[in-house]
């Protein structure tokens, strides 16, 4: 179990040493290679992680929508910062589903290194926006702004409470792809 300082120095040492504002960037400065395949449908598997000869493998299920696929990708970047003993060998993601401290750890990494603090705050306390504008606004699921505000609590600001505890296996679902999925969009 990772403790979450542990989770904020290294997403304070990428912040540091890389442009974290793009997750596909951030892959490439680590050397992770991503690739984009069909995975089936898109409610189902998101991404699979591996590392082969050294090398780190991110496969992203290529008929997610654009915006899914990039905290999917901060998401997996987090199992590579974290776990990467675990990815010895191929693993889709509704397979790691089953450890949920990996999975809550990928998920605060994602949120931590997606949302910065100040930002947030500020529009937290300044913008009047509610919890479900804020997700909206980041173009980001509500549970991955729940982990990001009980951080926030954790490192002692006063945040307002999340509207409910966030599950680790929020990935699992649509995020909102109903069968309107290709126009998807968290605005």
């Amino acid at each position: 179990m990772r403790m979450n300082h542990e989770i904020y120095k290294i997403v304070g040492t990428y912040r540091r040493r890389y442009d974290c504002s793009n997750a596909f960037r951030l892959a490439d400065d680590l050397r992770i290679v991503v690739m984009k395949e069909n995975l089936g449908n898109p409610t189902g598997n998101k991404a699979m992680t591996y590392c082969h000869n050294r090398i780190t493998i991110i496969v992203l299920n290529s008929n997610l929508p654009e915006v899914i696929q990039d905290f999917v990708l901060y998401h997996e970047i987090g199992h590579y910062a974290l776990h990467r003993d675990y990815f010895q060998s191929p693993h889709f993601e509704r397979d790691v589903y089953g450890n949920h401290q990996m999975e809550i750890e990928a998920n605060q990494f994602a949120a931590e290194i997606l949302l910065d603090d100040d930002e947030i705050l500020q529009e937290i306390f300044e913008s009047g926006y509610t919890f479900y504008q804020l997700a909206s606004l980041h173009r980001i699921p509500p549970e991955l702004l729940a982990y990001k505000f009980l951080l926030l609590a954790e490192k002692g600001y006063k945040v307002p409470p999340v509207p409910e505890y966030p599950p680790s296996d929020f990935l699992t679902g649509t995020l909102g792809m109903d069968e309107g999925w290709n126009e998807f969009s968290y605005e």
